[in-house]
């Protein structure tokens, strides 16, 4: 159920030069096109306030993420903009367990 709260969360910010894929297990890739670096930003912020109104719910699930983003310039190659991403996601999530004091355990 949590798998499937983060994927409503993150399709619902979607807008229409974003496009969001799972690529196993609890994880997922949001891939923008036509942006600017600072539209991340945004797109971070849309996906935090939907999570935020599904976790509102009444279901009973709270669901936490950690997302880590990087940017594309022109000449990039897309595997080294994934592994910065996935850098700055491992960080959050730690970042994220030493708040929580390990309290939590979504982010294990």
């Amino acid at each position: 159920m949590l798998i499937q709260k983060a994927a409503e969360s993150i399709i619902l910010a979607c807008e229409e030069n974003a496009h969001a894929f799972r690529v196993g297990g609890d994880e997922f890739v949001a891939v923008m096109t036509d942006c600017e670096e600072s539209d991340i930003d945004g797109f971070l912020t849309r996906w935090r306030e939907r999570l935020g109104e599904l976790n509102a719910g009444d279901d009973g699930i709270h669901c936490t993420v950690a997302a880590g983003a990087a940017f594309g310039a022109q000449g990039y190659r897309m595997s080294d903009v994934l592994k910065l991403a996935d850098e700055r996601m491992y960080m959050e999530k730690r970042r994220m367990k030493t708040e929580d004091g390990g309290r939590n355990k979504n982010f294990d």
